[in-house]
């Protein structure tokens, strides 16, 4: 993935590996970023917190469609639309860069 002018990345939900893979640095305060729906008891108020500051937003946000669960089941993600991600990909900063079954990438304008 070209990363043309952008600084950061954040992989989510549950693909702490994705910063493996990429020169970026990460844009979350946490790399694991597991689903609320999935695990309930997560809180997200820190990364809301952290991302109060738009100079750790991220300029790229790979999101995940599917992830493994138990017994390597390829389970869908369900939004959680209060989710700090999910309201910054809903401000309309973001746009579509790459939309695949398995994942989306968004960049930031």
């Amino acid at each position: 993935m070209a990363a043309n002018n952008a600084g950061n990345i954040v992989f989510y939900y549950n693909f702490p590996a994705g910063y493996l893979f990429s020169t970026l640095k990460p844009a979350a305060n946490a790399i694991w970023l597991f689903s609320p729906r999935d695990y309930p008891r997560v809180n997200t108020r820190q990364l809301e917190r952290y991302y109060a500051n738009s100079a750790n937003q991220p300029d790229i946000v790979v999101k995940f469609q599917y992830f493994f669960g138990f017994n390597d089941e390829l389970r869908p993600v369900v939004d959680v639309p209060d989710h700090p991600i999910e309201r910054l990909l809903a401000s309309g900063q973001y746009h579509v860069e790459l939309s695949q079954r398995e994942y989306v990438v968004y960049r930031k304008d």
